[in-house]
């Protein structure tokens, strides 16, 4: 999405490529902590909305999600009407309570935005796949799927729609498909470690086959 992963992954991961996990996990360790000490520094400046969700988003890649949570809360709290906002929210409670209640209505919101969004711009891809992304967790698959393929059909170049499409397609339970679009977005050079550090893929790439297609993309 060209917004939260797609931020952090411009800004954390450019210029590197696929690499080993061995080698991987350090550097990014390193990289997320450096952003984390970057945003800091900013939020004790000017504590913008942007700021603080772009801080959420590394404190979930680091696997703080309370913190992901007051973070994301927070640039909710800053500026209520953006849905990019409520569906980082709902990824970060995701994570501490999964399917409550709460979690749910956080995700409804964020699709009640993302729709209202696209009265203006009914070609607006984010916030399809917001939409995709949002009714997948809440195992909504029939409009996830006719959003996320809404998506695709407006940037189907898009890296990181690729990734986030994965996501979906995990959260549907076809984790075959996940996988093909992973491979997909490995070769076109997303980064393999923004994968390993979203928690949402933690058993996808533990699976075999993951780990034979970073071995392929590497030989490419």
């Amino acid at each position: 999405m060209p917004g939260t992963h797609g931020r952090l992954a411009t800004i954390l991961f450019a210029g590197t490529a696929v690499q080993s996990t061995k080698k991987d996990a350090p550097l990014t360790s390193c990289r997320l902590e450096k952003l984390r000490l970057v945003y800091h520094r900013s939020l004790e400046l000017k504590p913008t909305a942007p700021a603080l969700t772009n801080m959420g988003d590394v404190y979930y890649h680091i696997g703080n999600f309370e913190q992901a949570y007051l973070f994301h809360q927070r640039a909710v709290d800053a500026v209520p009407e953006n849905y990019l906002y409520w569906s980082n929210l709902g990824n970060s409670r995701r994570q501490l309570y999964e399917h409550d209640e709460g979690t749910d209505q956080i995700y409804s919101r964020a699709i009640d935005l993302a729709r209202k969004s696209l009265v203006v711009n009914p070609r607006n891809a984010t916030a399809w796949l917001v939409i995709a992304l949002a009714n997948a967790y809440m195992k909504q698959n029939d409009e996830a799927v006719l959003a996320l393929r809404r998506s695709l059909e407006l940037a189907p170049e898009n890296l990181d729609m690729k990734y986030q499409s994965a996501l979906v397609w995990n959260a549907l339970g076809d984790t075959s498909r996940a996988l093909d679009v992973l491979e997909e977005a490995l070769v076109d050079g997303f980064s393999l470690a923004i994968i390993e550090s979203n928690p949402e893929l933690k058993t996808l790439i533990e699976q075999p086959r993951f780990q034979m297609i970073v071995e392929a993309v590497q030989e490419i």
